[in-house]
């Protein structure tokens, strides 16, 4: 409470103090002990207050010698700065004195001021929240080009402020360099994934990397994730856009992370398990299927080399980046998930299940659904199909289980599987 007091006091009074002492004093009527080292020699000047200190410091700076003079109210107390002249004294010349004082009760608007100041120049205002702004900034410069959607990041602060981390990206990859020198296997995944992305233009090569350029730049450091338990993807490179400099911003921290759009994880394993037929999908590298637009292109530079192993440690840098929106930026799942919500709203009147169906069941690029009968999810999961490949977003199988969906098929009373078996899409009873 009392320091919530002093805040207060600091908004609502527009002057501290003025000068001190308030006029000169003539200290040669004042007997002052001349063997003594004063804080400030010449206190007896009006002079401006240089700095305020906070009562508990204050008094530990104070020392417990003091003196009171006789011919006056005077007092002298030793601190660590030396000796502080305090006290009143009775001005001669003018033996009236006048005192005003004014109260008026503004409490309402000084506990605004208050936590204005307690926020730190951060104001809330409803229309500029962080979800607000990144989803304004979504809607002004999404666009679909080449089937696919097309995003711009969501800056929050300037491009400007951003270095471009590159000796942080380079020392990192000289790690990894040692690593490869020591697995052959790894360097062979690291490089047959990034040439698959070079062949499906997720990534290019920067032709001249040190070429100046009027906009963000900055390079990510990466290193390789493995999960043997992953159908699909066993190794997957990771990149850190929360890498930084010290003393500098990272690319994280210049983005707004966006508004979560993914469903109650709860409430989505409920409706799950309500249903007599189980729907499991994913989106086919969901993150990698958003194109990212050319001027926000080299804030995601890496280095990479094609070299052979064997003379990786010396070969030259190659600088590569990413066309495609990668997965380890803050803002990349509302991104994605923006976009997808976007896509289905163009289907809502075609097909009256599946958009509400992906919709309410897609967790990141996850689906987790169900129906009541083996038709319906059937006839559920061609809907759905030929809505994500507009976008170029594709769903798969989890599991390979044409077999299951035969024998699903024929306890719904049916001898053969309809004209198309192949569905993105696993079926499973309950």
């Amino acid at each position: 409470m009392k320091e919530f007091q002093r805040s207060l006091n600091m908004l609502v009074v527009p002057k501290i103090t003025d000068v001190t002492p308030s006029k000169f004093i003539d200290v040669s009527k004042l007997n002052l002990p001349k063997n003594l080292t004063y804080a400030n020699p010449s206190f007896f000047e009006s002079q401006r207050v240089h700095i305020l200190l906070r009562g508990d410091m204050f008094y530990e700076l104070l020392q417990t010698e003091q003196i009171r003079l006789k011919e006056s109210n005077l007092i002298l107390q030793n601190s660590v700065f030396g000796w502080i002249v305090a006290g009143t004294l009775q001005d001669v010349g003018n033996k009236s004195s006048f005192q005003c004082n004014l109260a008026i009760d503004q409490s309402e608007v000084y506990l605004k001021k208050f936590w204005e100041f307690e926020s730190i120049g951060i104001k809330y205002e409803p229309k500029c929240t962080e979800e607000d702004n990144a989803s304004e900034i979504f809607k002004d410069t999404l666009c679909f080009k080449n089937d696919r959607y097309e995003v711009s990041l969501p800056w929050k602060r300037d491009w400007k402020e951003l270095k471009d981390n590159f000796n942080v990206a380079k020392r990192r990859f000289s790690h990894l360099l040692k690593k490869f020198q020591s697995n052959k296997e790894l360097f062979t995944q690291y490089r047959d994934i990034f040439q698959e992305h070079l062949d499906k233009q997720i990534i290019e090569k920067v032709p001249n990397p040190t070429e100046p350029v009027d906009k963000p730049v900055f390079y990510l450091p990466h290193h390789a994730v493995f999960r043997k338990e992953s159908v699909y993807t066993k190794c997957r490179i990771v990149f850190d856009a929360s890498s930084n400099e010290v003393g500098q911003l990272s690319l994280n921290d210049c983005l707004w992370s966006g508004t979560n759009l993914n469903q109650n994880i709860f409430n989505l394993l409920i409706y799950f398990r309500l249903n007599k037929i189980a729907i499991l999908s994913d989106i086919e590298k969901a993150f990698l299927q958003i194109s990212l637009s050319e001027r926000d292109r080299d804030v995601l530079r890496f280095i990479f080399t094609s070299e052979n192993l064997t003379i990786c440690d010396s070969a030259l840098i190659q600088v590569y980046r990413f066309k495609r929106l990668p997965f380890g930026i803050t803002s990349s799942p509302f991104l994605l998930s923006a976009a997808i919500k976007k896509n289905l709203e163009k289907y809502r009147d075609l097909f009256p299940i599946a958009p509400q169906l992906l919709d309410n069941c897609m967790y990141v690029d996850d689906l987790i659904a169900g129906t009541d009968s083996v038709n319906a999810a059937f006839n559920v999961s061609l809907d759905s199909d030929k809505i994500m490949k507009d976008s170029n977003m594709h769903l798969r199988k989890w599991i390979s289980n044409d077999a299951t969906l035969m024998k699903l098929w024929e306890k719904e009373g049916f001898s053969t599987l309809p004209h198309k078996t192949s569905v993105p899409f696993s079926f499973f009873p309950f």
